[in-house]
């Protein structure tokens, strides 16, 4: 199975609503799952943009311990959590993350450099109680993966700011969008300090294992949008080569909006 991401350069983020409906499910209402984990400005200007277009979405937020301690009180329509099996070890993970329905909006940004992205996503929903046991396992980027096994996304939409605006790159394939997320976030950390490969992270070859997306660079397409300043076609050319997907983006010289210099690239 070949792993697509097809990537548009966006003047503006209110612009990325184009390529997240894309992604979104053909009916019902989709959650939206941020990985800054609030309810920012950003997915606000999208949600508004996709209900111009007659997109019906939810944002999902991890719950507060306050509306733990509310719903059980209030009578029950439902629970607010289902159990899932790791590590021969029961968890309780929010029921609102039922796998293939809902869409990871991961922001790649000076800010949020660091993830959680995509495959480490759903860890964030864990029942309190169960992610503070997560986080004193020694293991636990191993167990991030298996929980993400349970709860993986329907499609993901990545953003990072590139060429005084934004590119938008969807997929469908969780680990293509956390090996992308990992290389995006790259030009954001001190170069002076070695990093390890986005396919030598722990979580990623954790994921490869459990057969939760692609293994191998070669599974990876990258399709670029008309019209991307040409700034931008080499930034994601580079970021290509340096996963190790083969070269299969428009020539150099391909006719495109005049962008800036490279140097303009955050």
């Amino acid at each position: 199975m070949i792993a697509t991401v097809a990537i548009a350069w966006l003047p503006a983020l209110r612009d990325a609503a184009a390529s997240l409906a894309s992604v979104l499910p053909t009916s019902g209402t989709t959650p939206l799952v941020p990985s800054t984990l609030d309810a920012s400005l950003e997915v606000s200007a999208l949600r508004a943009a996709l209900r111009e277009i007659g997109a019906k979405t939810t944002t999902i937020l991890p719950r507060h311990a306050s509306t733990i301690v509310a719903g059980r009180l209030a009578p029950r329509r439902g629970t607010m959590w289902r159990t899932i099996e790791v590590d021969d070890r029961v968890l309780r993970l929010d029921s609102r993350l039922e796998p293939g329905t809902w869409v990871g909006i991961t922001m790649i940004d000076p800010r949020h450099r660091t993830g959680p992205f995509v495959l480490d996503l759903p860890a964030r929903f864990l029942h309190p109680v169960d992610r503070l046991r997560l986080l004193a396992r020694s293991d636990r980027d191993r167990l991030v993966a298996d929980i993400a096994a349970a709860a993986a996304p329907h499609a993901t939409l990545l953003l990072t700011p590139a060429s005084n605006g934004w590119l938008a790159a969807t997929t469908s394939d969780p680990i293509a969008a956390e090996l992308w997320a990992l290389a995006l976030a790259e030009r954001f950390h001190d170069r002076r300090v070695e990093m390890q490969g986005p396919w030598e992270d722990p979580v990623v070859q954790r994921a490869t294992e459990l057969g939760l997306g692609v293994v191998v660079p070669q599974r990876i397409r990258a399709e670029i949008a008309p019209g991307m300043p040409r700034d931008a076609v080499e930034f994601v050319r580079r970021t290509a080569m340096g996963l190790g997907i083969p070269d299969s983006m428009p020539p150099r010289d391909t006719p495109g909006r005049s962008g800036h210099a490279e140097t303009d690239l955050p």
